[in-house]
């Protein structure tokens, strides 16, 4: 069984199917292109006006891959040691703390095999409490066999602002790809990207006070093979190839227009594709009267309340973070992770919507029919309009995305 961290249940003692968060990450959108029309500039001009928000790229980035920690039943053993354990109100072990003069590092176990395998290392600046490095483990723990992780993912961050810096993902294959992520004065940040299996790269460069994002990909050499720049306001896009480096034909100019919606779907007013409002507690969870359970250091792990509109469930980390709120028997809750807030409830009898505020602003809605196996999902920009929706079944991909005005300008 695969072990995600996005589908960890809220309580350790409760089964994680109830508390399945299924996401989809927001694809690269690639809208349905028509040649420009009265553009008064040439290729060469156009592209030059558009890349003037960002200096110019001619080579690709030396990106270096985060390192990830992985450990075995015995090594965890030896880490109980070193560390503090604490374990869980059902003496499951939860998670080994480990203090060091500068760091904390905090090995949270996985709840399918708390003795054996680790789904989550973070590492915690001790001056200014600040989160240094998280890496999450996709772990496969099957029966009579030791576990092995099929995914791992490395961030790093910047321990006096919280922004994310690095990132590092590893499948079963090994190492697939590493970026490094820079957020220049003028607002634009700067992500280099390295595809170790290819051996090919990018540098993606965006401004969203400009409406600018430009992508400039590099063949295994580092010679540029691609560049492409992307007004969002206008939906205009510009793609310059290159051959050993040098420009190959002209620059290609093209604008998404609205187009005729004859797919039959209108996500735009669907009902189960609009946010759920966002979750304001306006008193204290720690504070909340009820049944408590605690962990093995003191600290609170479950309040369980009894209110007149039935029974509610607040779940705390060991360190006193509130991680997720249940309530009504399971059909909705509440999931803080990593800073985004995910709100998931139940429509119909396996019909799961999960609603996702993200820390920098983005909002998606997925709705999981887990008995026809198939699902939805609206991605919303960070001023609350409707950009992409994508519809996923056994048999098709749909992939629709939208301009500022609501008007369809793309469909795969």
């Amino acid at each position: 069984m695969i072990n995600s961290v996005n589908s960890l249940p809220l309580v350790q003692n409760v089964n994680s199917s109830q508390y399945t968060t299924q996401r989809v990450t927001n694809p690269q959108q690639q809208p349905v292109s028509y040649p420009v029309q009265n553009v008064n500039m040439g290729g060469t001009e156009a592209l030059a006006s558009y890349n003037k928000a960002f200096a110019s790229t001619t080579e690709p980035k030396t990106v270096q891959p985060l390192m990830p920690t992985v450990m075995q039943p015995e090594a965890i053993k030896y880490l109980m040691q070193k560390g503090t354990p604490i374990n869980n109100s059902n003496g499951d072990l939860n998670s080994i703390v480990v203090k060091n003069d500068k760091t904390t590092v905090v090995y949270t176990m996985d709840v399918l095999a708390p003795n054996d395998a680790i789904s989550k290392i973070e590492t915690f600046d001790n001056e200014t409490g600040n989160i240094i490095q998280r890496q999450e483990n996709f772990n496969i723990i099957e029966k009579g066999k030791l576990p092995k992780a099929q995914s791992i993912d490395i961030s790093k961050y910047n321990p006096q602002t919280g922004e994310r810096v690095a990132d590092t993902y590893y499948d079963e294959e090994g190492l697939q790809f590493a970026r490094e992520i820079e957020n220049l004065p003028d607002g634009t940040q700067k992500v280099s990207i390295v595809n170790f299996k290819t051996k090919e790269s990018s540098i993606v460069e965006k401004n969203e006070a400009a409406s600018v994002s430009k992508r400039t990909d590099f063949d295994k050499d580092g010679k540029i093979k691609e560049v492409e720049t992307h007004n969002w306001a206008t939906h205009t896009t510009e793609k310059t190839k290159y051959k050993d480096g040098k420009i190959i034909g002209k620059t290609e100019v093209t604008q998404a227009y609205p187009i005729p919606n004859t797919t039959g779907k209108d996500p735009l007013n669907d009902v189960q594709l609009k946010p759920s409002a966002p979750v304001v507690l306006n008193y204290d969870p720690s504070k909340v009267e009820g049944e408590k359970t605690y962990y093995s250091n003191g600290a609170v792990e479950l309040i369980t309340t009894e209110t007149e509109h039935g029974k509610v469930v607040h779940a705390f980390a060991p360190n006193g973070d509130l991680t997720g709120i249940e309530y009504d028997d399971g059909k909705k809750s509440i999931i803080y992770t990593n800073g985004d807030t995910s709100i998931n409830e139940e429509l119909a009898p396996d019909v799961i919507k999960t609603t996702t505020y993200h820390k920098d602003g983005f909002v998606d809605v997925n709705v999981t029919d887990r008995k026809n196996d198939t699902e939805k999902n609206a991605f919303y920009e960070k001023d609350g309009v409707f950009a992409s929706y994508v519809e996923i079944s056994k048999d098709n991909r749909m992939l629709m995305d939208f301009d500022k005005q609501g008007n369809l300008i793309g469909v795969e």
